[in-house]
């Protein structure tokens, strides 16, 4: 993985001891779709990390498939999509409005000396202490019934106006739009549905006919919804009645959020509601080309509240520590975790090129010829160019979204977790990867242009042998009748 270039104005940097941490660290299984089960499986440091085959969970996906995604197996990667999946590292998220900055800390250790300088109402020991949640791995916080935040990215596209209809009559729910994305709040207990596997429970509302995410719509709307993000100096303390009923009320929400480039991100869903939910989606005919079920790719984090200590919110060991249950974070987090899985996507596809170019070269090293004719070479340079749109122009991995135009004061905090899932440096990795395969490509091209007018040239020489041969033919005719 290249090197980070620095976030507006903070270091990030990875010491010799992150890397021995991340060589050392175990490499979490990549999340499918599939029933729920402990895997504990390791590999050793040289080992690529590899895809785990389980059995699917039994959705209703349409089975699809992408046309440049060909292969029916998935092939090993050579590298780990992102470092943050085997090192320890912290992003803390930023506070202010004004001071849009995210500091990273490598090799999160307990003493472990940082190049932050905490301010004065956040002491040093309480700002960068881990929390018991920190501390586990994925599979422990599982089993200890954490909050889930998981992104899917099952489809190329989603119909958002189709599907805001659709969750409005099947899953009891008042979605909102914010530019690409359709935001949709779930109310505990999820029930089955008369056409659908889930739907939302009616939200208890205010004696002025107001829900609780309605009253965060209004605020937010009104200028007022962040403050408790970008504040913390005590405002926690002045409202701990309202911070326990706030916390009491989030935990009967569940949150969603989807993306119109086929990537939805579920917050407090667990993970048979997550299911669930993808497969009442994958049914409403809104999805556009949706991804063979073995193709759906996912990142799984979990999050938590932490209204009482003087912590810094931050992302760590991909436990998200939040101060706040605004909605409006929540979204900008869901921007940078949908546009991390869609890239996961592509990174496959990439894999799954390199696994059907890797014999090429040896092949021409071996023999000499190639054994390709121009309508193989021809599709898989559209498979890499399809594949070079997708990540330059077409989908939203590398554009700023529209709501940060609006709302400036939430970049930062998107920059951040951007920052953490290392997507800059993946999409420049990827974009590097693709030229490696077009010179090849290219190669290959001007190989098969070479043989087809080398058959040419020899096509030419032949006729005019021929017509040789033919006028020799009628002189020799000729000359044998004037002479007889």
């Amino acid at each position: 993985m290249s090197e980070e270039a620095p976030l507006l104005g903070s270091d990030i940097e990875l010491t010799s001891s992150a890397v021995s941490a991340a060589n050392n660290a175990e490499i979490q299984p990549r999340v499918r779709f599939q029933q729920p089960e402990s895997t504990g499986s390791t590999s050793t440091p040289s080992a690529p990390q590899s895809r785990l085959k389980k059995q699917p969970y039994p959705l209703a996906i349409v089975t699809e498939q992408l046309p440049n995604n060909a292969s029916g197996s998935r092939s090993k990667p050579t590298a780990p999509l992102r470092t943050t999946k085997t090192s320890q590292k912290l992003v803390l998220l930023p506070e202010e409005a004004d001071a849009p900055t995210a500091n990273l800390i490598d090799d999160f250790s307990d003493h472990a000396e940082t190049p932050v300088t905490p301010s004065a109402s956040q002491p040093f020991s309480d700002q960068h202490d881990r929390t018991d949640a920190e501390r586990m791995d994925k599979e422990v916080r599982d089993n200890a019934k954490y909050s889930r935040v998981t992104a899917y990215c099952s489809a190329e596209g989603y119909y958002l106006g189709l599907l805001m209809e659709f969750l409005k009559r099947e899953h009891n729910v008042q979605p909102k739009r914010y530019d690409e994305c359709v935001y949709a709040p779930y109310h505990f207990p999820l029930l089955p549905g008369r056409n659908s596997k889930i739907v939302s429970s009616t939200a208890a509302r205010s004696p002025n006919g107001h829900t609780f995410i309605d009253r965060q719509i209004e605020n937010f709307e009104n200028g007022d919804g962040l403050n408790p993000y970008f504040v913390t100096d005590g405002i926690f303390d002045n409202d701990e009645q309202d911070v326990v009923a706030s916390t009491k009320t989030m935990n009967n929400i569940a949150e969603v959020f989807y993306f119109d480039y086929g990537v939805v991100v579920f917050w407090n869903f667990t993970e048979e509601q997550e299911y669930m939910c993808l497969d009442d989606i994958a049914s409403a005919g809104v999805s556009v080309r949706p991804l063979k079920v073995d193709d759906v790719e996912s990142e799984t984090f979990h999050f938590q509240y932490d209204f009482d200590s003087t912590r810094q919110p931050r992302i760590f060991n991909d436990m998200i520590t939040l101060k706040t249950d605004n909605h409006m974070i929540k979204l900008t987090i869901s921007h940078a975790l949908s546009q991390s899985t869609k890239l996961n996507l592509y990174e496959w596809q990439m894999e799954d090129t390199i696994e059907k170019t890797s014999h090429i070269p040896k092949m021409l090293a071996q023999t000499g010829t190639l054994n390709l004719n121009r309508t193989q070479v021809t599709k898989l340079t559209g498979e890499m160019f399809k594949l070079r749109m997708h990540v330059n122009l077409i989908s939203n991995v590398l554009d700023t979204p529209e709501i940060f135009w609006s709302e400036p004061s939430l970049q930062p905090l998107y920059n951040a977790i951007r920052a953490y899932l290392e997507i800059s440096q993946r999409a420049k990795l990827l974009n590097e990867r693709c030229n490696v395969i077009s010179d090849l490509l290219d190669m290959l091209r001007e190989d098969v242009g070479n043989t087809n007018m080398t058959k040419i040239t020899w096509i030419i020489i032949w006729l005019i042998v021929v017509a040789v041969l033919v006028a020799i033919g009628e002189i020799a005719v000729k000359a044998l009748n004037k002479y007889s």
